[in-house]
């Protein structure tokens, strides 16, 4: 499947990429301290000192810094953040990096698909 003439499906790449993928593919995961359905730990996107100030919710598979950063989100905006571009880039960054089928995670571009008459 040729990707030109398409739109990345943002919510199809979060569905298949976890934030522990993420952070395992950043090789962040191991300090994390995990408790239950979350993980803290010190922020690395500011590379933070205090232990509690980034959390990941598995189960939501959100993230938020409440330290330096006040910044949360998705998998995409992870890597938006940690590689500091474009949520699209981020998000291509993501099929590339896991592989991600592109029958799944890209959609027709609207002036492609004209309504029916």
């Amino acid at each position: 499947m040729s990707t030109k003439n398409k739109l990345v499906d943002f919510r199809a790449v979060r569905e298949a990429v976890s934030m522990e993928r993420i952070l395992d593919h950043y090789g962040l995961l191991e300090p994390l301290k995990r408790t239950g359905d979350s993980l803290s730990g010190c922020c690395p996107l500011h590379k933070g000192s205090n232990p509690t100030q980034f959390r990941v919710s598995i189960g939501k598979n959100l993230w938020n810094c409440f330290g330096q950063c006040r910044r949360g989100g998705n998998v995409i905006d992870f890597i938006a953040s940690r590689e500091d571009v474009s949520a699209y880039a981020a998000a291509q960054k993501a099929i590339e990096w896991f592989q991600l089928p592109p029958e799944k995670v890209y959609t027709e571009k609207a002036e492609d698909n004209p309504p029916p008459s």
